[in-house]
This record gives structure tokens, C-alpha cells and sequence, in this order.
């Protein structure tokens, strides 16, 4: 059986898309952008927060991946 911390992760996993993932993202890409050169226009922003936005799906993605992993090893040592 998998214990219930792992489960949990893997359920607050899509509730990471909210508002804080998108700010989030949006503060990623100013401070990519090091505030010294200002976007040409929002569509360069909005691209530039999409990009991160994949980016840090991949890993949330990989991190729920990696919790059930462990869940699943950790169940199987209890037996």
C-alpha cells in the first residue's frame, strides 16, 4: 500500500497550476530578463513565461514521478 504523504503529493500536484504557479512563472521571466532590457512587446513576455511555464511543469511532473517511486519502494520494505 502507499502511504498517505506520497498520495498526497500526487493530489497536490494539479493544484500547483493556480494563481501562485502563474506568478510564479511571470517573476521568472523578469528575472530572466534582468530587468535591464524591457520586453519589445507583451506577445515577447507572454512566450517567454509560456516557455518557463513547460519548464516547470516538466519538473513538477518529474517530482510527483519521483514521490510515488519512493511511496511504492518504501510500501514494498514494509512487507
Amino acid at each position: 500500500m502507499i502511504n498517505k504523504y506520497a498520495i498526497g503529493i500526487c493530489q497536490s500536484h494539479s493544484q500547483w497550476r493556480g494563481k501562485y504557479f502563474e506568478m510564479k512563472t511571470v517573476v521568472q521571466a523578469l528575472k530572466q530578463a534582468n530587468y535591464k532590457e524591457p520586453f519589445s512587446n507583451i506577445a515577447e513576455l507572454h512566450d517567454q513565461v509560456q516557455m518557463l511555464a513547460a519548464e516547470n511543469e516538466q519538473m513538477i511532473h518529474a517530482t510527483a514521478d519521483m514521490a510515488l517511486q519512493i511511496a511504492e519502494v518504501n510500501a514494498a520494505n514494509q512487507l
